[in-house]
């Protein structure tokens, strides 16, 4: 396998690649450290060159206002406050830290493909989208996929191995989003995601922080750049006593700042802390759950990821709140639904090559013929996703919409509506004629020869309809359907 899979965290990123056909972590090359963790951090100099991950770290010191961090769901903006560079070349130059480090794990194997995972929230048209994969490019990766990060911490867990659906509850750095999986014999599909709230270790840290401003009196310099150090460094501190709190039942840390004394946290009074901030997340995997029509005793289990859910009030605060709805559900957390112990710090980017494995098994093994044995949806889900066939969402609708002639199906609904809003994002109008910019790599190239179709059905309603009634009548489902039908039945 020469695939790569990358995730782009916010403050560390990670990768995994197969070796030998083991999955094996990426790690950084010549790092001191016994780490297999990037930091997603950059310095810009003053000639606009960019140092990133621990080189970053290192430099940050010379000029505060140069370093960057917890960029991850900002890099759509254009320009990089001053400093002269665009979120793009900073991601790319991660990603090439990220290449060479994994082809010097191979002899220095070029690796052409990459698996990039994607927060849940975003869409298919989502511009990040177009950064990541527009810097993947750059440093000369040929082949460019995604994943959606619940989907790939579903492998990670072992969640295909479970039919159900099940909740994805990702309490990460900045934005909590969960997400809600389904298994079935065709494989994982993401059923739902929560847009996110504001929630996960960094605003953990800053109540630690308030905390301590309460507990401790600090005097920081007056030189602006000297302050920023300090604040970064004990908001480090902050970190590491978050971390320790998943084990300890107290923690004392000296203050990194001349005279700010000793900074002493109790567990219980930490938690207590951060119960409302819980209670949050909570409600919003409720209305995660209310928006498609399901209740928590559709659940077959709950998974726990992101580095904040180790926090162990995490687990006993989210079984407090399942008793009062009245539901026993299994809350699986660092173990595989089968229980072996897994490393939650590296799930994206594990499940996402457990992932490719997946597929590649499915190609190779090329059973076309079983479409007989698979029902419209099966079908309909493998060309969505690409298995053991060419990607081709239109395929994918026109099975979709074989499966809703018969029977009311809400998940193969949602997956036409999401495949022709695409279509319409992505439709122009130019003089009276309609043209599509570019979205074969999203529908798949194999789409090529029924989009040319779709395109002249399209024309052809414009010019009947004019232009008003079209704009209507386009975000119609049944304007669409009328489409399937004419270019399957004829």
């Amino acid at each position: 396998m020469s695939w790569i899979a990358i995730n782009i965290g916010t403050y560390h990123s990670s990768a995994a690649i197969e070796i030998g056909g083991r999955i094996t972590k990426v790690r950084p090359l010549g790092s001191s450290l016994d780490t297999c963790s990037f930091p997603t951090v950059a310095y810009v100099t003053g000639d606009h060159h960019i140092r990133v991950c621990a080189e970053a770290n290192a430099w940050k010191c010379q000029d505060p206002s140069r370093f960057i961090k917890d960029f991850k769901y900002d890099i759509h903006q254009e320009q990089v406050a001053f400093l002269g560079v665009s979120y793009c070349d900073i991601i790319s130059a991660i990603l090439k830290s990220i290449k060479v480090s994994a082809e010097a794990m191979i002899g220095g194997q070029q690796i052409e493909d990459v698996l990039l995972s994607i927060p849940n929230q975003y869409g298919t048209s989502d511009p990040r989208v177009d950064i990541l994969k527009n810097a993947a490019q750059t440093i000369g990766f040929n082949r460019i996929d995604f994943i959606k990060e619940a989907l790939a911490t579903s492998y990670h867990y072992g969640i295909d191995d479970q039919n159900g659906v099940a909740l994805v509850y990702d309490l990460g750095e900045m934005m909590f989003a969960p997400a809600l999986v389904k298994t079935d014999s065709s494989g994982i599909t993401m059923i739902a995601s929560s847009s996110g709230i504001e929630a996960g270790g960094k605003y953990i840290d800053e109540i630690l922080y308030k905390s301590l401003l309460t507990s401790n009196h600090i005097e920081y310099a007056t030189d602006d750049d000297v302050q920023i150090q300090q604040i970064n460094s004990v908001m480090a501190m902050c970190r590491e006593i978050k971390e320790q709190l998943s084990e300890l039942e107290s923690v004392s840390h000296p203050v990194p700042v001349k005279g700010a004394g000793i900074f002493n946290v109790d567990r219980k009074e930490f938690e207590k802390s951060i119960s409302s901030m819980l209670e949050k997340t909570y409600a919003e995997c409720d209305s995660l759950l209310h928006h498609v029509n399901l209740e928590w005793k559709d659940l077959t289990q709950i998974v726990l990821v992101g580095g904040s859910s180790n926090i162990p009030c995490v687990t006993t605060l989210f079984q407090k709140y399942l008793s009062g709805k009245d539901v026993s559900i299994n809350i699986v957390h660092n173990k595989s639904v089968d229980g072996a112990y897994l490393d939650p710090t590296y799930s994206i980017c594990l499940g996402s090559i457990k992932y490719m494995q997946e597929c590649d098994r499915h190609t190779s093994q090329q059973v076309p013929s079983d479409d007989d044995c698979l029902s419209n949806k099966e079908i309909g889900i493998r060309f969505y996703n690409g298995l053991d066939r060419p990607k081709n969402w239109l395929m994918a609708a026109y099975n979709f919409y074989k499966v809703l002639l018969e029977s009311e199906d809400n998940e193969c609904y949602n997956y036409i509506l999401q495949i022709f809003q695409y279509i319409i994002e992505h439709l122009r109008i130019v003089d009276g004629t309609l043209e599509l910019e570019p979205v074969l790599d999203v529908v798949g190239e194999d789409s090529v020869d029924l989009l040319v179709e779709y395109l002249c059905q399209l024309q052809d309603r414009y010019e009947r309809l004019g232009y008003d009634t079209f704009v209507q009548e386009i975000y119609k489902l049944q304007f669409w359907i009328e489409i399937i039908e004419n270019i399957h039945n004829n």
